[in-house]
Order: C-alpha cells, then structure tokens, then sequence
C-alpha cells in the first residue's frame, strides 16, 4: 500500500507539526547543545572525536560557519569520522543508507551512481540538482556525474543538507547537498596504517603520515590500495569479470604564519578501474528493442543459468569490457581573521577522466558493443567572501562565487557480423560498422553573489535570511561523424550544431529558530531553489523542437524539533516538510518521423510534489550500548507530467511516483562496548537498513524492469579495541538476498535489462595509529 493511501499529503504535514508539538513538551533535564556546551548528533556514536571543536562542540558547517548541529534550522545527517569508522563508510552508498529520505541507485559501477533527496533527482538537464562538495569546493559541475563517487581520503566528517541549499552554496543544490569535511593537518607527529581482508580475494591497504613543519606548519600524506577479483563467473569467451582495481593519494598542507591568518591546500589523485559492472541479465528487453524487432537472447545462449533472480552470478560475454576513471582535485582556502570578520578564499579544481567500453548486447555472439562511452573535463571555482567572528546581535556572510565547467562526452556503437548476417541479412563476412560515433561538448559559466544574516532577536530567537542572484551561460556543442544507418540502409553525413543559452536565477530562504526550553531548539524554514535550463544542440536543425529549456524550481517548507531528554542520554530531531517542485527538466529521446535514429531533447514537462516526515535519534540506555537510528516517511509523486518512452511513444506520467523516491527508509545500529581491563575493550555491533520499493524512471513500467522490489541489509562487526589500535571481524548482507539495487535502462542488452546486485561479505579489518 503506498503512503498516500495511508494518508493524505495535509494529513502528513498536520501529523508532522503536531508530533513536533508533542516532542516539544516531554520534560526532559538535558541541556541543548549551544555554541558553548557539547553534544553528540542523532548519527554519531559513543566517542569523541575530530568533529568537535576544542572546546567540545559537534560542530557543522551547514550554514558557512562552525555551530552546533543543534542550533541550524536544517534537516542534517551528520556523520562524524568515528561513525565513518564504525560503519565502514567507503562510497556514498554506505552514508546513503543511513540518511532519511534519502534514495540511491547503483549501476554497477562508481562511474554511474545517482542520488535522490526527498524525492528530488536528476532525470533531465545539465546541471545536477543534488551535489557533493568537498572542504567548500563543488565537484560535481555540469554533467559530472562520474565524479558523484570518486573515493575520497582522511574524512573528518559527512553532512547530508536535506532540501534546497543554493542560498549559502549556489547552483546543484536545489534537492540538497552532501558536503564533506576533510582532516587537516596539525602540530601532533602520528602515523596511521589500516588493513581488511574480505570476501572474493578483496584487500585493501591504506596508511598515512602527520608531520609538523616547524611552528608554523604541518602536511599530511594518506594513500590507499584496493583490489578485488569481483563474484561475477563470466563463462563467454570473454572471460571478463568484475574485477577492480584503486589506488589513490593525498597531499595536504597547513600554514599558520601567525594566529590570524590559516591557508590550507590539498591535492588528490586517484586512479579506478573495473572489468565488468556488477550486473546480470534479466531476460526483460527494453523498450527500445522491444519495439525495432530484437529478439531476446537469440541464440538461447542463457538457456542453461537462467536470468535474475535465479541466476545472480553468471554472466556470458565475449567483447572487452571496462570502466576507467582518473581524477585529480586541489583545493586550497585561506583565512584572515581581523577582530570581528574574517576574510576567506576558496578555490577549487577538478580534472577528471573517464571511458567505459562494453558489450552492449550481453550475449557470447558478436552483435553490437559500445566501444566508447567516455567523458574528459575539468571544473573550478574561486569564491571570496567576508563573515562575522561570533556576532551578539547578528551573524553574517557576504560572498560571491565564479565557476566554470568544460566537459566533453563522447558515445559510439559499433555493430558487428552475427547482427548484420543474422538480422539484416547482409552476407558473411560483413565488416563491423559505427552507427553512433558522437560527442558532445558542455561549458557552463556561472557568476553569482550571495548574502545570508541571522539575528539574534532575543535569548531565545534567532531569524535568518538568505538571497542568492546568478548568471549561469550554458553553451552546448555537437559533433555527428558520418555514420550508416543501418534501419535505412544510407550513409548519415556528419554535422555540427552548438548553442548557447543565459540564465539569471535568484534562490533564498528565511528561517526561525526557537529555544522553547534549556531542552528543545523549534525551527522552521521556508527556501527556494533554483536550477538553470540549458540548450537542446541536437534539435537546431529540427522543426518544431524547443531548442532550449528554462530554469527548475524547488519550494521548501519544513518544520522541524531538536532536542535532547533524560539528561543527555536521548538526542533527537523530528521534521515534516513539503516539497513543491515546478518546470522539471526531463530527457526524452526523439525520433524524427521515419527513422529509429533517435536522440536525446530537454523539456520543462510539469511539476511534482514530495511531503514527508524525517526522525533521527541517539539513545545511551545503560552503560557502554549506544542506538543510533532514524526513517523517513515520504510520498513523491508527478503532478502533471508528460514524457517520452524508449520507444519514442508520448507518456502521461502524472500521478507517477517520482524516480528513486522509496515511501519508507529506516535504518537503525546498536554497538556495545565492555572493558575488558584497563587497556582493552570488546565490542559488539549490528547495523540494520531497510528501503522500500521504488522506481528507476518516471515511466513506473514494472514489465520492463522499471521497478526495484525493497530491500533490507543487515551488518554485523565484533572487535577488540586498545589505545592505539583496532581489530575487527564483519559480515555485511548477511541475509544473502542479492540485493538489487538498480538496473540500466535504454537499449541494455539481447539477454535483457541488466539488474545490479551486491552479495553477503565476510572480512577483517585491522588498524594501527602511532602517535
């Protein structure tokens, strides 16, 4: 039964109020964390750790500047480098999990991962609405989405911004935001090394080195080695699995000339490769193959092991296959601090590479393969701006930001012999042919200014306001090399189109903060959105095609309590909000009239609403047990909303549930810790994870593998802890369901819709720190 039919949308918000009326008058006899008391947020655990400042404070830096987690009007999963430890955090499907309302799908490798919040995600358009950044620097700029997961080193904490952020952030951020916090170095010599050893020959080395520089300086250095030899058996003449490889570096430097001035660069690299995705076929052909006429595995070549579900480990192909991607970030930030403002400068630079090739039909015969699907650019971005140093009445930040983006992506595929004799009837011998070979060039250029105030009005109440104008210059070129059709049986000559479109976008907020006791912290926040459209290159030279789209817009209204009970030993926070989401930008592929050549336009195709409820919490019932949880509960649906299927066919999809959106995430964690004597401690933990179903696209079509059936995941770790070091035996998805966890769409392959799993992992991990 979905949620809406439990409830109705007023009814959620009404529910979501009230129960924050009814949290705000349990009496409890803790102290709300303020920028001058400690507290511990609703996702971490039982230590303290680099995520406090110095004098105690779980800080975030949601709003631009360091506070209490408790004290910002924004529903935040806070994530600090001990839980980062305790789970075994190593890609964004990992903090995924444990953030309400948050939605995931994994194709089977880091290069194509998508995120949704609230039921905000990217179906359409350039620029993402959802972003990640790293120290303050976006890395996922226009059409990025490789970067979404690159492995990332020497974390100090994880922050997931539920909602639109583009006010104190800028653009990719109408859904939300997942910003990351890097360690810096500092004056104390330490040296880390760290081991596991798991399931499918898995192994992964890291270490890393503090050094102090005289009194004025320290560098760290961390690097990292891991490999696996995958759990897909191929049996085609392929002989490719989905085998991986990783190795990366980072460098990071602190200046401290004096006690006012800090400068901070740091430069990573990383190198990934991978054979095969995590995938196996389902035997659904797509919409698109289904309706030129491709058989399903024609040659019965999956007669013997099945498809997905039954078959969740074999796979026949005999084409290469790869996914590679190469990246390197700097970021470098300075800070002054005069008495009562502090200047900063950010700076950031992304250069990234990535190529996948694959045998496009699944299948041990030679039919058709995508020899490249590659995408090479770099982004950067500088932003000055100036912020009050602990305000009485107000506290500030004026700023303004340049950022360019330059990505080139290039397609081609390639059809081959049993294809063209088998299918077309051309004659043995048939040379190999490209049907595709493209590419396609996006810049965009975006300049804003930005300003956010919050008054103190009293000991009590704080308001906040927040304006945020930029100028976003997108500009799209397109380049088609000749090509033979072979549906037409004609030569296609190359062409050219390039265009370019200017966007000016203005997105706030206003929120409220209010101590309504030493206890409980009340807010509520209204913001706005905005996402810039873009240019339609491939439609210049097509009649009646829009050959641009206009600007995205998120509304959020969201109320929500913080708090803590019984002394400290409970920390929550409860919120309900709505989301009203209008002039959604969705990719559609057109087919002009007599061809099955299609490609790929942009449409502003109607509007959607996602309103929900988030809950998180932090229990010490007794000594040593720590329980950390939270869910969420959402419904994210279209309202009026047409589209285009795979097959070039007009779609109705209002009333649709929006993709990625699961009615119910929940997620909870229990670790126990028993001194063992003086210098030795035990523990215990179990991690549980539950996600409902949902849909991979706004068609909802479950007889084309459009639907993800829900799924739990349940982790267990045992270990011994001393000062220094750490030991640890794991299994994570123990119950072995194979969780899919997401399928491709388009053309997939002849054996059908790939369907990505992940298995049951047992390992161990040890970690050693000298100091």
């Amino acid at each position: 039964m979905a949620f809406k039919d439990r409830i109705g949308s007023k009814e959620v918000f009404a529910y979501s109020v009230s129960s924050l009326a009814l949290a705000a008058a349990v009496p409890v006899h803790a102290q709300v964390a303020t920028d001058e008391t400690s507290v511990e947020t609703a996702a971490q655990l039982d230590t303290q750790d680099d995520t406090e400042s110095d004098d105690g404070v779980i800080v975030v830096t949601a709003q631009r500047r360091e506070q209490s987690l408790l004290e910002v009007p924004v529903s935040i999963t806070a994530i600090s480098s001990q839980d980062i430890q305790n789970y075994q955090i190593d890609s964004v499907e990992d903090y995924a999990a444990i953030a309400p309302n948050v939605g995931f799908i994994d194709s089977g490798n880091a290069l194509n991962r998508q995120i949704s919040l609230r039921g905000v995600s990217n179906f359409g358009g350039t620029v993402a609405p959802v972003a990640i950044y790293v120290d303050e620097f976006n890395i996922t700029g226009a059409d990025f989405g490789a970067a979404f997961d690159i492995d990332l080193l020497d974390i100090e904490r994880i922050e997931v911004l539920r909602g639109p952020q583009g006010t104190l952030f800028g653009r990719n951020v109408s859904g939300g935001l997942i910003s990351i916090t890097t360690v810096k170095p500092d004056q104390d010599f330490s040296v880390n090394v760290e081991g596991e050893y798991a399931s499918f020959d898995e192994y992964l080395l890291k270490g890393g080195i503090n050094v102090p520089l005289g009194d004025v300086a320290a560098a760290r250095v961390t690097a990292f080695y891991r490999a696996s030899d995958g759990f897909i058996d191929n049996l085609g003449p392929s002989d490719d699995t989905n085998d991986r490889e990783t190795f990366g570096i980072r460098g990071a430097l602190r200046l401290t000339p004096n006690d006012r001035a800090t400068i901070d660069v740091a430069v990573t690299y990383v190198d990934y490769e991978q054979g095969l995705d995590d995938q196996i076929p389902t035997g659904i052909l797509s919409a698109f193959l289904a309706a030129n006429g491709f058989p399903v595995d024609p040659f019965g070549a999956y007669d013997e092991v099945g498809f997905f579900p039954e078959n969740d480990n074999f796979v026949l192909t005999n084409d290469p296959n790869s996914a590679e991607r190469e990246t390197l970030m700097v970021t470098a930030k300075a800070e002054y601090e005069f008495d009562t403002v502090a200047a900063i400068i950010n700076f950031g630079f992304l250069d990234l590479d990535s190529n996948q090739i694959s045998d496009a039909d699944f299948t041990p015969s030679s039919f058709f393969t995508f020899p490249e699907e590659s995408s090479v650019g770099d982004t950067w971005s500088i932003e000055p701006r100036l912020q009050s140093i602990g305000g009485e009445n107000f506290d500030w930040v004026f700023g303004g930001i340049y950022a360019r983006d330059d990505i080139t992506g290039v397609a081609q595929t390639l059809l081959q012999e049993d294809l063209l004799v088998g299918l077309f009837g051309l004659p043995p011998g048939t040379p190999e042919f490209l049907t595709e070979d493209s590419s396609t060039r996006t810049q965009v250029e975006t300049l804003s200014v930005f300003g956010d105030v919050t008054w103190h009005a009293s000991e009590s109440l704080d308001l906040s306001f927040g304006l945020r104008y930029s100028n976003d210059e997108v500009t799209e070129s397109f380049i088609e090399n000749p090509v033979f059709d072979v549906f037409q049986g004609i030569l296609l000559p190359g062409s050219f189109a390039e265009g370019t479109a200017t966007f000016d976008t203005i997105s706030g907020r206003f929120s409220a903060l209010y101590r309504a006791s030493d206890d409980i912290n009340l807010y509520a926040t209204i913001s706005r959105g905005v996402r810039p459209g873009g240019f339609n290159v491939e439609a210049v030279s097509t009649p009646d095609l829009p050959d641009s789209y206009g600007s995205e817009t998120t509304w959020n209204y969201e109320a929500g309590v913080k708090g803590t009970a019984f002394q400290g030993d409970l920390i929550f926070s409860l919120s309900g909000y709505v989301i009203d989401w209008t002039d959604l930008q969705d990719d559609s592929v057109f087919f002009p009239p007599g061809t099955v050549d299609g490609f790929v336009i942009t449409t502003a195709a109607g509007g959607a609403t996602s309103y929900g409820i988030e809950a998180e919490f932090s229990a010490t019932p007794i000594d040593g047990l720590r329980i950390n949880g939270g869910f969420g509960l959402q419904e994210a649906e279209f309202d009026e909303f047409d589209t285009i299927d795979l097959a070039g066919n007009p779609v109705d999809a209002s009333g649709n549930a929006l993709p990625l959106a699961s009615d119910f995430t929940g997620n909870i964690a229990l670790q126990y810790n028993h001194a063992l004597n003086d210098e030795l401690e035990a523990f215990g933990r179990v991690e549980g994870a539950y996600r409902s179903s949902f849909f991979e696209s706004s068609l909802n079509d479950v007889e084309l593998g459009d639907r993800v059936d829900g799924y739990e995941t349940v982790n267990v770790r045992l270990g011994l802890e001393g000062e220094n070091w750490r030991a640890s035996v794991f299994g994570e998805n123990l119950t072995n369901n194979r969780v899919l966890t997401g399928s491709v769409s388009g053309t997939a392959g002849l054996a059908g819709v790939l369907a990505t799993i992940r298995p049951r992992r047992f390992g161990v991990r040890l970690s050693y720190t000298f100091e």
